[in-house]
């Protein structure tokens, strides 16, 4: 037997009633979802799969790796955060945040895993990822993080960890963050969870032309890397529902990303993308931004998602 609710029968509904029934009826569509997009996964090739490091990670993404972290972990990622782009934060430095330096490797290790795991690894080989390019990275005798290839502030990572520490989190909620000249960007809880969930894809063929197509088969991650750059490309860590993130640009300001749902190429697991930018006021502290929890979940679709 089925039964049809209509929004007159919602809005009649007793509040005690309906709030239960909605919060039911949002979970069944989210767990329906992810087995259409755990099927969609499985049907793509991973032939030529390759995994580079995003230079846009959505908000959602970095507060998957934050919110994950324990104490240790939020300590260290703070700090190299705040260090100096260019030196970096010395064994020295991040032992005597910890205590003692023999904690450094596992710390920093926690914190890489944490990140490459928000990636699908039915499409993704992790393991080789996390060696070839982890989030926070030493080089130069110091510790430096790896996000974000023309970005010093590292926006998302620092919104993650405001949010943290403000105790707003994204597990039953959409997020509106309002910037100081009052653009306005959405988080979205079900991006969140997808992430959480190891669903991240970063975006190979995102705005290519059909006439002329840019060709990467063959070609290993740093070429692909190289050709996307020539062509103007940025790689952007994408999700199978809408996320979104908040960059400093090189000329100043901030640059929001409002990217929308991950695509397959047909037949292939090359993921794919649409995003579109809009430039905002310079703000590196996210204590300037205004967050406002919002329970109803109505992310816009940049795309209609599944294979194209």
């Amino acid at each position: 037997m089925d039964i049809i609710l209509k929004d007159d029968d919602f809005e009649a509904m007793p509040t005690e009633l309906r709030r239960p029934l909605l919060a039911f009826l949002s979970a069944r569509m989210i767990a329906d979802e992810n087995i259409e997009i755990q099927r969609e996964a499985s049907e793509a090739t991973k032939a030529g799969s390759v995994l580079l490091r995003p230079n846009v990670i959505p908000i959602e993404a970095a507060c998957a790796v934050v919110f994950g972290l324990n104490e240790n972990s939020i300590l260290v990622l703070n700090a190299v955060l705040n260090a100096d782009h260019n030196e970096g934060l010395s064994r020295a430095d991040l032992g005597k945040i910890l205590g003692s330096e023999r904690a450094i490797n596992g710390t920093i290790g926690s914190i890489n895993r944490r990140f490459i795991h928000r990636f699908d690894p039915n499409i993704y080989e992790l393991e080789p990822a996390l060696k070839e390019m982890p989030l926070i990275d030493f080089y130069n005798s110091s510790y430096h993080i790896q996000s974000g290839y023309h970005e010093f502030g590292h926006l998302a990572f620092r919104v993650a960890l405001h949010l943290k520490e403000i105790g707003l989190g994204l597990e039953n909620n959409d997020i509106i963050i309002t910037t100081p000249d009052n653009k306005s960007v959405r988080l979205s809880s079900v991006a969140y969870a997808q992430f959480k969930q190891g669903l991240g894809c970063i975006n190979l063929y995102q705005q290519r032309s059909p006439s002329f197509p840019v060709v990467l088969d063959g070609h290993d991650a740093n070429t692909i890397h190289h050709i996307l750059q020539s062509e103007g490309e940025p790689v952007v860590m994408c999700a199978p529902q809408p996320s979104a993130s908040i960059m400093f640009d090189s000329n100043g300001s901030n640059l929001i990303y409002r990217i929308g749902m991950r695509l397959f190429e047909k037949g292939t697991n090359y993921a794919k993308c649409e995003f579109q930018t809009e430039y905002s006021t310079q703000c590196l502290d996210p204590a300037k931004f205004k967050f406002e929890a919002d329970k109803r979940k109505h992310p816009s679709p940049l795309s209609d998602g599944g294979q194209a």
